[in-house]
């Protein structure tokens, strides 16, 4: 997964956000991305499937 801070703006590569499968990489992890927006705060929930476990991840982002 992918997602950084630039110049005051929140990105997440769209491909890394849905785990999609890429031929040249056998090693994704399989993912999705649900995204809580309120005004000018987006958190952001990572679902990651790892071995049997289901991890999640919270990132909170605030525009300022």
């Amino acid at each position: 997964f992918e997602a950084y801070e630039h110049e005051n703006k929140f990105y997440i590569n769209p491909g890394s956000a849905t785990g999609a499968y890429n031929p040249l990489d056998t090693s994704v992890i399989p993912s999705f991305v649900l995204m809580d927006i309120q005004s000018s705060t987006v958190v952001t929930y990572v679902y990651q499937l790892v071995g049997d476990e289901v991890k999640v991840e919270r990132i909170e982002y605030k525009k300022s």
